[in-house]
């Protein structure tokens, strides 16, 4: 079982959060993205105590409309982060497991507690913790932090982005590109999904999918592939990786090439090479809805 060779091998280190924020001591980062950080390590920390105490067990009860699945983890991730980010400051806070606070602020927390939850329960590779925030109608700070690795993605609007403290960017060149191809619950998504891949056949190199937006997202970002499409995810699945791709230099559109919209799930997120870009826009704008 993967959590249970991860814990015995202790390949995910657990370390109080003062520790964890010391090695990002040579990167500038905000208040509030200390505070975030703070919360993600604390919610992944309560993971994986969790993860040892019952053995690798994962309860967990279907969604409602086929939405894939809930865990004991994903309430306890949201409730921690919940805590520390509201011990923090007044903002307003939305999360995907039904957490919510509207407050005067014109700041609000995103959260998904476990993007790839389906992963997850399943003892599979790339689930993570997602924290994002909105500035007015733009997202501005975001965080990844994949499980199973411990590795942790972050940027701020104008600061650059970073993993595990090292500044990353996207692939510069779009030879044979790798692209992700990503949907939502909904039989409209997947079949949007098929369609566009029959489309791309002749301009991608090769696709992937690996059921956790938050993650593909950051391996764009870090150079691993060369765009990520996607439609019918919430926003809770994106807004923290839209910020990493584009300030590892990446491009972002909906499917129609117009500026992306966070009320939209419609995503084009390129490695920034116009070409290309224009080539995934013209196979797509007629499926955007």
């Amino acid at each position: 079982m993967i959590w249970e060779k991860l814990l015995e091998k202790k390949r995910i280190e657990l370390c109080k959060s003062s520790e964890y924020l010391e090695g990002f001591a040579a990167v500038d980062i905000s208040a509030d993205m200390r505070a975030a950080l703070n919360a993600v390590q604390q919610a992944a920390e309560s993971i994986l105590n969790k993860l040892k105490i019952q053995e690798g067990r994962v309860n967990f009860t279907n969604k409602d409309e086929k939405k894939g699945y809930v865990t004991e983890f994903d309430q306890l991730s949201e409730s921690v982060i919940k805590q520390v980010l509201s011990n923090y400051a007044n903002y307003s806070l939305l999360g995907e497991e039904g957490s919510s606070l509207t407050t005067s602020s014109e700041k609000t927390w995103i959260i998904d507690p476990i993007d790839g939850t389906t992963n997850f329960v399943m003892d599979m590779s790339f689930s993570a913790i997602s924290v994002a925030m909105k500035h007015h109608d733009e997202f501005v700070l975001g965080i990844i932090r994949e499980l199973h690795t411990g590795d942790i993605y972050f940027a701020e609007e104008g600061k650059g982005a970073y993993k595990n403290g090292k500044r990353i960017t996207v692939v510069q060149h779009s030879d044979n590109p790798l692209v992700f191809i990503n949907n939502g619950y909904s039989n409209a998504s997947k079949e949007n999904a098929g369609l566009q891949l029959a489309k791309l056949a002749s301009i991608i190199g090769d696709f992937r999918k690996f059921g956790s937006t938050a993650y593909e997202l950051a391996c764009l970002a870090e150079g691993k592939a060369a765009a990520f499409i996607a439609s019918g995810d919430e926003i809770w699945d994106y807004a923290a990786g839209l910020v990493i791709v584009k300030e590892a230099g990446g491009h972002v559109t909906d499917w129609r090439g117009d500026p992306f919209e966070f009320k939209s799930s419609y995503i084009i997120a390129s490695n920034g090479d116009r070409s290309l870009h224009k080539k995934l826009v013209e196979a797509s704008s007629d499926l955007q809805i």
